[in-house]
């Protein structure tokens, strides 16, 4: 992590569950699409470690219906503890979500390829998702800033990466810094197709040679990658077109604050 923005993110996080209710609309296949209710928030208090590690900047959560538990990806560059997720288990049973009703089970090593855990600011995690055979896709901004391109890495529940899927040369980012992802603005989310066929990664601005970051005055350009989880292969990209920032945008040290509102393949 770099900044005191960073370092801050790592010491705090809060857990935010939304949960299917009533579709209000019908879809042309007749189906009903799902809607999102709040239900609450779990704050997770600064300084608080479980496992002999500290949580905090938790950056993603995705659900294992086997298991009935909640993993959640801390987006520590390995700088405080090893880069790693946690496992949760989440109480709705009273139909809320406070904060006594999350309770963390374990914390997983991510191991890199070389079966160790990554180095100090080696990577950037941001995005985690469960597949259909229940292994986890981690993805990385990188750091552009030192050359590091971003990734998405295939692991098992015991931390063990067993893949890692292809990155098309568009996004390695560049010495001179005219190629490439920007600093802090690269694979920020991604999420497997209900039918478990497709993984999109989503990226948090554009890539230098595709237009400007987001700003007060303009959007960007942001891309989506979709992966063919038969093929491991990017089979379709898409330009997802952000309004501009609300306030001051953050497009070499920190987040965007822009608000996406438009997609176009």
């Amino acid at each position: 992590m770099v900044g005191r923005r960073r370092a801050a993110a790592a010491l705090a996080a809060a857990v935010l569950t939304l949960t299917v209710g009533g579709a209000q609309a019908t879809a042309s296949d007749g189906s009903k699409p799902p809607s999102l209710q709040f239900l609450g928030q779990a704050i997770v208090p600064t300084g608080f470690t479980f496992g002999g590690t500290t949580v905090g900047g938790l950056s993603s959560i995705t659900y294992d219906a086997a298991r009935g538990v909640y993993y959640s990806l801390s987006d520590d560059q390995s700088q405080f503890d090893p880069a790693r997720f946690y496992t949760l288990q989440v109480d709705l049973s009273g139909g809320r979500l406070d904060s006594g009703d999350v309770q963390f089970l374990g914390v997983t090593t991510l191991k890199g390829p070389d079966g160790k855990p990554y180095a100090p600011f080696s990577l950037d995690p941001e995005g985690l998702t469960l597949t259909k055979d229940r292994q986890l896709v981690v993805t990385s901004e990188g750091i552009a800033l030192r050359q590091i391109s971003p990734w998405a890495r295939i692991y098992d529940l015991d931390g063990t990466m067993s893949g890692e899927l292809p990155l098309p040369a568009a996004f390695v980012p560049s010495a001179d810094g005219l190629h490439g992802v920007r600093q802090n603005l690269a694979f920020e989310a991604a999420a497997v197709a209900p039918d478990g066929r497709h993984l999109f990664v989503g990226m948090e601005g554009a890539l230098v040679q595709d237009g400007p970051a987001a700003s007060l005055s303009g959007g960007s350009a942001s891309r989506i990658l979709r992966y063919n989880l038969q093929t491991d292969r990017v089979d379709s990209q898409y330009v997802y077109f952000t309004d501009p920032c609300r306030r001051r945008c953050c497009s070499t040290s920190g987040r965007s604050a822009s608000r996406s509102t438009t997609s176009r393949g």
